[in-house]
């Protein structure tokens, strides 16, 4: 059987290839071939398709979006941001489109809700090229929202949660499960970049603001014989020295310590979702150290805030100084480590996140301030209006949900003195 796998364009206030791999469609991909299926990839996030007109590369293979500035929805003009569509859209898909052979299925990713006008672009075009082929709707927005995308998006089957789980119904096929995966496939790609890969699926915590728990149950993880075995293979295959982890507690498979005992010297590791502070002792920062970890985040999050469902993820200053002083000891300088914060949480004061990046900065870490973005289900998605967590396109975090207009100028405020914190290293 053919299947069509296509990662949608995305409308929204800013995009940037930050690590931004559909690491979902990639697995299905090597899943399916593995059957013996045939598969054609379009990922219109793609930088290196020759259709695509992005800037050039930058730092281990990140760079900008092709983009195009659009009128935004009515529901977002109010905000004076401008507004674009990044990746691959219009006519230049609409040719890809045509040169596909016709598919007997067809897998449309998704991510944030508020990208959801991109789904549907994506799904209008799909329909009308391969009007007798089945378009399936998987990912992270109709998992959240799946009455809206039944709404808007004019798919014939919607794949609520984990959509490699549901495989089997889909293909006929006994599907692996996680541990068992093929590596991810990065064929379709003229020039990846990097490679994303997961040594976990889920994540043992319960962060207030995180959905994680509607997406997938439970809390999945490899051996390091396989999470080694992958990141071989792919080097030999794609000769890209860096990997990327998307895992959200990367640090909580027992067998992390065991994964780089062999692997090539030249590569290096990235953790966009940054590192479980209290899993930092003293040997996993040589480990991290000694495999060329570059640059670690450190997930500090909300430094004290309570989560109801979890007390466990709340840090406090000694943990955050325990992990940076190990990382130190280790071998990393000054101005080498992040630690991320959350801006924009309900009833979350800038003074007390100002506070915050301060002592961050004496710690010696740099500051990454992460933007909320409001995740239906979540249980800070109680703190907002019913007409608003049923809006994803005013869940974006470059609207900041949590604060009105009036407010935009103290976070920007807030933005230009952790920037300036940083400049101080």
């Amino acid at each position: 059987m053919r299947y069509l796998l296509v990662n949608p364009p995305v409308y929204d206030f800013a995009a940037y290839d930050y690590w931004l791999k559909p690491l979902g469609i990639l697995y299905i991909s090597a899943i399916l071939k593995k059957f013996g299926h045939k598969v054609d990839l379009i990922n219109c996030m793609d930088r290196s398709r020759p259709e695509s007109s992005p800037g050039a590369d930058r730092y281990y293979g990140r760079g900008k979006f092709e983009s195009e500035y659009v009128m935004p929805p009515n529901i977002l003009k109010k905000y004076k941001r401008k507004y674009s569509i990044y990746g691959i859209h219009g006519e230049k898909l609409n040719k890809i489109l045509k040169e596909v052979p016709v598919p007997e299925k067809i897998f449309l990713s998704s991510a944030m809700t508020y990208w959801y006008p991109g789904v549907r672009e994506a799904a209008l075009k799909l329909k009308k090229q391969f009007p007798k082929s089945e378009l399936i709707l998987g990912g992270t927005y109709p998992t959240l929202m799946k009455e809206h995308a039944a709404l808007h998006i004019p798919a014939d089957r919607i794949v609520s949660g984990d959509t490699v789980a549901r495989l089997s119904d889909i293909t006929g096929e006994n599907i692996p499960e996680f541990e068992d995966w093929p590596a991810p496939d990065y064929s379709g790609y003229n020039a990846p970049g990097y490679i994303v890969i997961r040594t976990s699926q889920g994540c043992p915590y319960s962060c207030a603001y995180c959905g994680i728990k509607n997406i997938h149950k439970g809390f999945r993880k490899k051996t390091a014989k396989t999470i080694s075995g992958e990141i071989k293979l792919l080097y030999s295959k794609y000769k890209l020295r860096d990997f990327v982890f998307y895992d959200d507690a990367l640090l909580k498979n027992r067998e992390f310590k065991d994964i780089f005992n062999s692997l090539p010297e030249e590569l290096r590791f990235h953790t966009p979702n940054g590192l479980e502070i209290e899993e930092i002792t003293a040997e996993t920062a040589d480990i991290l150290k000694r495999a060329n970890f570059i640059e670690p985040c450190l997930a500090a999050d909300v430094i004290g805030r309570r989560n109801k469902s979890n007390q466990s993820k709340k840090l406090n200053k000694a943990k955050i100084k325990e992990a940076a002083e190990n990382l130190f000891s280790a071998g990393y300088r000054s101005g080498n480590l992040y630690a991320y914060l959350i801006v924009g949480l309900p009833g979350q004061k800038l003074a007390e996140v100002r506070k915050s990046a301060e002592y961050l900065h004496e710690t010696s870490l740099k500051v990454k301030l992460a933007e909320y973005a409001l995740v239906p289900g979540s249980e800070d998605a109680k703190y907002f209006s019913k007409a608003v967590n049923n809006e994803p396109l005013l869940h974006n975090n470059s609207i900041f949900p949590s604060y009105d207009i009036s407010q935009w100028e103290d976070i920007f405020k807030l933005k230009r003195y952790v920037s300036g914190l940083n400049g101080n290293f």
